[in-house]
């Protein structure tokens, strides 16, 4: 699994250099949240139950970061859902494809939406809760 750096925490310290005169460098330090973490941390901010979110993104992609296998009914194409929240892209035109493959995107995208009350736009949602 890539995790691609988002969360950035600056740290500030004093390097020493080759010359003479004492100069002050600042270096940037990226500390990144494994996604299962920063899941629970999304969890816990929109108050919602991490263990929820886990099963519904376990369920709808097992923590793949791909496109639905799942073809539309209607044109016999993959459906335009991606990501590891499995996202669908057509239903919502404000996000891009490259915005529901991003893993850290789709963990802050289903917490909200589930918070919001609109978790039943995922079929595992449903699934999981009997609704």
């Amino acid at each position: 699994m890539t995790v691609a750096p988002i969360l950035i925490i600056p740290v500030v310290f004093k390097a020493p250099v080759q010359n003479p005169i004492t100069i002050t460098r600042i270096v940037p330090v990226h500390i990144v949240i494994p996604l299962h973490e920063y899941l629970h941390s999304q969890s816990i901010k929109h108050g919602v139950n991490p263990e929820l979110v886990d099963k519904v993104i376990t369920c709808e992609s097992n923590w793949k970061n791909v496109q639905s296998r799942l073809y539309n009914k209607k044109d016999g194409g993959r459906e335009l859902s991606y990501g590891i929240a499995q996202i669908h892209i057509t239903a919502h035109p404000e996000i891009t494809k490259a915005d529901a493959l991003n893993e850290r995107f789709a963990i802050r995208y289903i917490t909200s939406e589930i918070a919001a009350g609109r978790g039943k736009q995922w079929t595992c949602y449903k699934k999981i809760l009997g609704s």
